[in-house]
């Protein structure tokens, strides 16, 4: 039932309030008094064609509203919580906005919606019938209604409604389930790739620091051998180098020793010194022997770093983690669970109600 209609600057109507009461309601008037405005007004909120120029001049907007009482039918109360209107102490607000540019708006409890919802909503809520004009005997859904509310089918729809309803959940989940199956196995295909691709690298811990030391002695190979080879002349192949001094030091105390035995221990000090600085000149010139220029070497060291950087990069992982990878790999396979178990868990939830889908038989 129609409680309330408000209309406001819709054709050429500023603005107009009509209260409704139960029973029947006249509006009458002579010819060009606004009974049709008023009609057409209640068209739209019942989900009619919006026109800018019913848009009274020189306004923004023309804005129709209209509260009803909320109908009980358990299909209009379906249909508004699946769109999520909320009906409020049995009233239901239709409200349709219609802009001067041609574009129109609706709502339903505050709530927008679409016109095609207005239509669905409008054969709970009423009928304009004239020549031309939309009746609710010409609805198949009405129809179909009038047959069933004859056949007394009410609680066997009810309970088809639910099953149906509960049926489309299923669906619903099942296309998540597809969806999510798919997404698994493209992410395992990755995995996949993504293990090989590193285990193809075969990356040993501790490479890349021992490649960047080679690196950087290959890149400085001419000031290495300069500094190492004077090193090395210092400490032994000069008549003043180190070792040459020492000896000469040792010889000395040796001959000193033999008058004084007190100075022993200089003369002990010195030979383990001696030791140390022939060993450290064999070690340099050992050293020597091995550093040369190597190009080649130095590219395939180039080319190995950046394989590892690279690596790095593309997966977001430090160098230790992409060492262990493949542990990662394997425990994150096996936390995963393989294509069609959902499924499968589904098909067993689903069972019963698809069997409890069915016509009741004839007595």
């Amino acid at each position: 039932m129609l409680l309330e209609l408000v209309v406001e600057n819709y054709a050429v109507v500023e603005r107009v309030r009509v209260p409704f009461h139960s029973g029947l309601n006249l509006l009458t008037g002579e010819t060009g008094s606004g009974k049709s405005i008023v009609v057409d007004a209640l068209g739209l909120l019942f989900g009619g064609r919006a026109s800018a120029d019913t848009v009274r001049s020189e306004t923004a907007r023309a804005r129709i509203s209209g509260i009803f009482e909320a109908p009980k039918d358990a299909s209009c109360r379906a249909l508004l919580e699946e769109a999520g209107v909320e009906v409020e102490d049995g009233e239901l607000l239709i409200e349709r906005e219609v802009l001067a540019g041609g574009k129109s708006r609706a709502f339903v409890g505050n709530r927008p919606v679409t016109a095609a919802l207005l239509r669905s909503v409008a054969t709970f809520l009423g009928d304009i019938h004239g020549q031309h004009e939309q009746q609710q005997l010409f609805s198949s859904d009405a129809q179909l209604k009038l047959v069933d509310d004859f056949a007394g089918l009410d609680e066997l729809l009810e309970r088809a409604g639910g099953l149906f309803r509960q049926w489309k959940q299923f669906q619903r989940e099942l296309e998540e389930l597809q969806k999510s199956e798919q997404e698994k196995l493209q992410l395992a295909d990755l995995w996949s790739f993504q293990r090989k691709e590193i285990e193809a690298a075969a990356l040993k811990t501790g490479e890349d620091a021992q490649l960047e030391n080679d690196r950087l002695v290959l890149k400085n190979v001419a000031r290495l051998q300069e500094y190492a080879n004077a090193a090395y002349t210092a400490l032994y192949d000069s008549k003043e180098s180190s070792s040459a001094q020492i000896r000469v030091s040792l010889k000395k105390l040796e001959e000193l020793c033999r008058i004084d035995a007190g100075l022993q221990n200089v003369v002990e000090t010195l030979k383990i010194a001696a030791i140390g600085v022939d060993e450290a000149s064999f070690a340099l010139r050992d050293y020597l022997d091995r550093l040369e220029a190597d190009p080649d070497r130095l590219e395939i060291i180039e080319s190995r770093l950046e394989l590892i950087d690279r690596l790095k990069r593309k997966y977001g992982l430090t160098r230790k983690q992409c060492w262990h990878f493949s542990t990662m790999f394997a425990l994150r396979w096996r936390r995963w669970k393989p294509p069609g178990s959902g499924r499968r868990c589904w098909s067993k939830n689903w069972g019963g109600p698809q069997k409890s889908i069915a016509w009741p038989r004839s007595p």
